[in-house]
């Protein structure tokens, strides 16, 4: 699934049956700055996320 912005909104549906204890892998990760004319920001490294 992807998403895009700074909401992980669309994943909800996806995330409701986590429990304490689940984990999840978020991966491909792209970013890009805004003001900064010429910048290249490299892709970011994949997140485990530990849900308490």
């Amino acid at each position: 699934m992807s998403v895009n912005g700074n909401s992980l909104a669309p994943v909800e549906p996806l995330t409701k049956g986590l429990r304490s204890g689940d984990n999840v892998a978020i991966f491909d990760v792209q970013a890009t700055a805004q003001g900064l004319s010429g910048v290249v920001l490299p892709n970011i490294s994949g997140v485990v996320i530990s849900v308490l």
